[in-house]
This record gives structure tokens, C-alpha cells and sequence, in this order.
């Protein structure tokens, strides 16, 4: 379980959508929506929009079509349940993990502002090959 703030000043900053810089994931888009206690988080790459919950206060299972492409060996499932949990910490980073429940993957994920641009990155807890993707940076849409 992760540990920290299950609020932050920051998340007024963080809310709302970003448009990535070109990767090697295909990640075009990522979007913050916050409400109390949880966290409406969306990715759009060359596969469509993938939605999921995350918890602030306790973690959260939905089902979602987000997967891992490098981290998950490309299994990509079209849909799957996740159970998400995410902390702030006190200098304002967002830190979720992701437990993709019918796999062995766990995603820890980092996302924080700096010069008002989303630096995004993403690990696994296991995998063949590289355990961390590069980051994603982002400017707000």
C-alpha cells in the first residue's frame, strides 16, 4: 500500500488534459480528473482511450483496456481489471501503483509538474526486458 497524502494543493494543477510529446509507446494523451477521494485517470494512444479509478484514499478496482504494451511482454487484453491506488507525496508528486489483477504486473507510475509541463513515468515490478518506460513529458491542452 502505498504511503502519503490522500490530498494535495497540487492537484488543481494536475487536473485536466495534456498532449505528449512524441514516444515510442504511441501515448498522445493523458487526463487528470479529480473528485474527492479518487482519481479519474485516462491515457490515449494507438489503441483508443483507456480509462481507470484510482483510490486516494483506499484503492480502487475498475475494468479498463489500459495495458502495459513493453512492461506486459504486449499483453493487451481488451479489457481487464485493475485495482489502482495513488498518494501524493509533500512536494506534490502524484505517485499511483496499478495492480493488474489477472497478471502478474504491477505498475508503479510518477507523475508531477515542473515549468508547468507533466513528466510522466511508468515501471512494472517484473518483466523480460526493461522495467521502466522513458518519460513522458506533456504541455497542458
Amino acid at each position: 500500500m502505498l504511503q502519503g497524502l490522500t490530498e494535495s494543493p497540487e492537484a488543481e494543477a494536475l487536473q485536466g488534459r495534456f498532449a505528449i510529446e512524441p514516444n515510442e509507446d504511441g501515448v498522445r494523451e493523458i487526463s487528470f480528473d479529480f473528485s474527492p477521494g479518487e482519481c479519474a485517470f485516462s491515457l490515449v494512444d494507438h489503441r483508443g482511450t483507456h480509462r481507470l479509478r484510482v483510490g486516494l484514499q483506499q484503492p480502487l478496482e475498475s475494468i479498463t483496456s489500459l495495458t502495459g504494451n513493453y512492461l506486459h511482454h504486449q499483453y493487451q487484453p481488451p479489457q481487464t481489471p485493475v485495482i489502482a491506488h495513488g498518494r501524493w507525496t509533500p512536494d506534490g508528486e502524484l505517485r499511483m501503483d496499478w495492480r493488474f489483477v489477472e497478471t502478474a504486473f504491477g505498475d508503479h507510475v510518477r507523475c508531477r509538474l515542473e515549468g508547468g509541463r507533466l513528466l510522466f513515468d511508468r515501471g512494472v515490478n517484473t518483466n523480460a526486458g526493461s522495467m521502466q518506460r522513458p518519460t513522458l513529458t506533456g504541455k497542458r491542452i
